[in-house]
């Protein structure tokens, strides 16, 4: 952007120059881009109408920009190659998974020890596929955070004064609809390219779906990305929760190091404005790392009764007046990759439609109680 302001400078500069000499030529030189040629021939050696080092220097800067351009280019090219060998490779494993039903408990132990399931999933599906097996005398609790009205959802009221129970599951899944393209919410300022094979789901859908599973109300959501070939049904399947923090600029400034911000995040008081597994927090599998407006980085958590830990991959797209959160829960250890490259991903997808672009000199607005590091470690 700055290369192109300082081309449209020295463009002004050499027409204000060659009009000064000949209004003819300054005309031919604004209308006719290749005329510059000849009026840099013409005015050669003329010191009041030279214009070589205008043109040099917008040579320059062409090519300033097309390096730019090009580097650009070349990381969004690096994030989706990463993102689709991590895929890649997540779904080889998922295919050479052996099923050993029939073996004994030491071969089946033996077969898929070093398997990696690919299994993403919300803490709240987690808890309730653990529910049915669980003693009806100690159900998991519900999982709840501190940000935000955040209620269970009690059934609805009918005209005759009834309660009407929330829809099915597969009531709540077959009134769903999918969006393609450009996912886009105008009450926050924020459109998300959805990437190809992904597709997004509204918050009033998630919300009915969520209705059908007794799951608490996330005020922040905005919805849920997927691919396409996961069915809401498959309770293994695996999505992105679309989430916004409309709680002003935050200062990026001095982002610690992971080391500092494990220390503040296992030291200091937990403060749950991520979604998330909860529990113990045992240590980051991809460290955070912030550029471009843009932080993500992998938690391995061991929530609380739980006999594994647990990933819960994140990233972060920082705005004028808040941060949009990407986030996948509950994710298997040895998915960090997959996890982390499609949050990643889909906060690089994520532009503000409304003037609402992050700068680290900060807006005249809002600002967010806490910094960038605090909302990373959880602490305030």
């Amino acid at each position: 952007l700055i290369a192109r302001l300082v081309m449209l400078a020295l463009a002004i500069g050499i027409v204000v120059r060659v009009w000064r000499a000949s209004t003819l030529d300054g005309l031919l030189t604004l209308f006719v881009p290749i005329y510059v040629l000849v009026a840099l021939v013409k005015y050669w050696k003329n010191p009041d109408h030279d214009i070589k080092f205008y043109v040099l220097l917008q040579v320059i800067f062409v090519g300033v920009a097309l390096f730019a351009a090009q580097s650009i280019a070349s990381q969004e090219l690096r994030e989706r190659q990463q993102y689709a060998a991590a895929q890649a490779n997540a779904q080889a494993a998922a295919d050479n998974t052996v099923d050993t039903t029939d073996d004994s408990a030491d071969a089946e132990s033996a077969d898929t020890e070093d398997v990696p399931v690919v299994e993403f999933g919300p803490a709240e599906r987690l808890a309730r596929r653990q529910a049915k097996t669980a003693p009806p005398s100690a159900p998991p609790p519900p999982p709840t955070t501190d940000e935000g009205p955040h209620v269970v959802r009690s059934p609805t009221t009918a005209d005759d004064g009834k309660a009407v129970p929330p829809p099915s599951f597969r009531q709540a899944v077959a009134s769903a609809t999918f969006l393609r393209g450009v996912f886009e919410r105008e009450s926050a300022g924020i459109a998300i390219d959805v990437p190809a094979h992904f597709h997004a789901l509204s918050a009033t859908d998630v919300h009915r779906i969520e209705a059908s599973e007794r799951v608490p109300v996330d005020t922040r959501e905005l919805g849920w990305v997927l691919h396409e070939s996961v069915p809401l049904e498959d309770a293994s399947g695996w999505h992105i929760t679309v989430r916004w923090h409309r709680d002003g600029w935050v200062n990026a400034a001095g982002m610690p190091d992971g080391w500092k911000l494990l220390d503040d995040a296992q030291r200091g008081k937990g403060v749950a404005r991520l979604a998330g597994s909860g529990g113990e927090l045992v240590g980051y599998a991809i460290a955070p790392s912030y550029s471009g407006g843009v932080a993500d980085w992998v938690e391995e958590r061991l929530p609380a009764g739980a006999a594994a830990s647990a990933l819960d991959c994140h990233a972060l797209k920082l705005g004028s007046k808040g941060v949009v959160e990407f986030s996948v829960v509950g994710a298997p250890a040895g998915s960090q990759a997959l996890c982390d490259a499609s949050v990643r991903l889909l906060a690089r997808s994520t532009r503000f439609t409304n003037g609402g672009e992050y700068s680290s000199a900060g807006t005249d607005g809002a600002r967010a109680p806490y910094t960038l590091g605090e909302l990373v470690a959880g602490v305030r």
